[in-house]
């Protein structure tokens, strides 16, 4: 349990890349929607790869899409090779911080994540009670659903594997 956690404090996100583009003044670009930001973007969607599909998917699609005129770009690039892909001498190599999964919570404390997806269900921070319900009830309508599913999902399973004179 405690190698999965120190392993979600080592991704690079936004965050920990975040720093080297307003260093080489990327931030701006970053927010654009054209070709350079696109580029810059691409790279926060590497940690949910396997981590042997991280150095092919950098060197081969990536760098394939790199605009060519930019050198800030070129040094963030290297940057991230250097520090993030590279295996041989990486300080941060993709075995550390690249899961794929389906399920990559973004927390690991479920009060944390409820909280958030709460918050997510308001366009401002005091909602009058009539909201919060509303809410609340949504949340519970998915809960129930979520339940009843995985219960279907399981008698049904059950279903194949009793011999066929018993049934439920």
């Amino acid at each position: 349990m405690a190698n999965e956690q120190n392993k979600r404090v080592s991704v690079p996100s936004r965050t920990s890349l975040v720093p080297k583009n307003t260093v080489l003044g990327l931030a701006k670009v970053y927010s654009t929607k054209d070709e350079k930001g696109n580029f810059l973007k691409t790279f926060f969607g590497l940690p949910f790869l396997s981590p042997n599909e991280v150095d092919d998917c950098f060197t081969d699609d990536l760098m394939s899409t790199m605009p060519a005129d930019c050198t800030a770009i070129n040094d963030f690039v290297d940057y991230v090779f250097l520090n993030y892909i590279n295996n041989d001498s990486a300080m941060f190599p993709p075995e550390i911080w690249a899961e794929f999964s389906s399920s990559i919570s973004r927390t690991t404390n479920a009060c944390e994540s409820f909280h958030a997806k709460l918050n997510g269900m308001f366009y401002r921070s005091h909602p009058n009670i009539y909201q919060l319900i509303e809410a609340l009830n949504e949340v519970q309508t998915s809960s129930y659903t979520k339940m009843n599913c995985t219960a279907v999902r399981n008698l049904k399973r059950a279903k194949q594997f009793l011999p066929q004179n018993l049934k439920l």
